[in-house]
């Protein structure tokens, strides 16, 4: 088995002019890199899109088959300051076979999901492994820090024989009033093998992958 990795840059907002949010130009080197604000100015919704290259794991007459899946953070997940109880920041990550407009889809990945029906980014074959995190700030802790009060996980986990994984990292920040906000760095692993399929299978994998990233279809 061999392990596959892809990183999300860390990313620093706040609000300039209050009311207006942005990626925080004035943040330490190494943050915000591939992160961009979506939607409109007043709301707190922020996208890494990130891509891995998979052509070179693959051989001839063979697919990947995912064994295992993780995303990790070191130290902090993320941090707000200026907040009230109950302002939360939601993350949600996803790994999908094919290219998802997820900025002009803004809330699709909190309201309909990735790979849901009724979404437009993906089926549940497209979307590989996802999570969605939701952490709030309460009266017991700093405001600094908020909590992980809900923690789900998705996806197929289904073998590919795409070429490229597409990973992405949706940040929402509720607070209609903040100082700074931030989300750390993440590194998304898998354990793959790659495994002798039929022919057969093996091209209907292969035209079914080169369909999928040329039409991305919908429930």
């Amino acid at each position: 088995m061999k392990t596959l990795m892809g990183y999300h840059a860390p990313v620093q907002v706040d609000q300039n002019p209050p009311g207006s949010w942005r990626v925080d130009p004035n943040a330490l080197p190494g943050f915000n890199q591939g992160w961009k604000h979506i939607g409109l100015s007043s709301q707190g919704v922020f996208l890494s899109s990130r891509q891995i290259d998979m052509a070179g794991l693959s051989t001839e007459e063979k697919s990947l088959f995912f064994e295992a899946a993780s995303i990790q953070t070191p130290t902090y997940t993320c941090s707000q300051s200026g907040t009230s109880p109950g302002d939360n920041i939601q993350i949600v990550d996803a790994v999908s076979t094919i290219p998802l407009d997820v900025e002009n889809n803004v809330f699709d990945p909190v309201f309909l999901g990735f790979g849901f029906p009724g979404s437009s980014l993906g089926n549940h074959e497209h979307i590989i492994y996802g999570r969605f995190q939701r952490w709030s700030t309460d009266v017991d802790h700093a405001q600094l820090f908020p909590v992980m009060i809900e923690s789900n996980t998705f996806g197929s986990m289904e073998a590919t024989a795409s070429d490229t994984l597409y990973l992405y990292r949706w940040v929402y920040f509720t607070a209609t009033a903040i100082g700074t906000g931030s989300v750390g760095p993440a590194r998304v692993m898998f354990g793959i093998t790659a495994k002798d399929e039929p022919t057969y299978q093996q091209l209907m994998r292969m035209r079914r992958s080169y369909e999928l990233q040329q039409s991305p279809d919908r429930d």
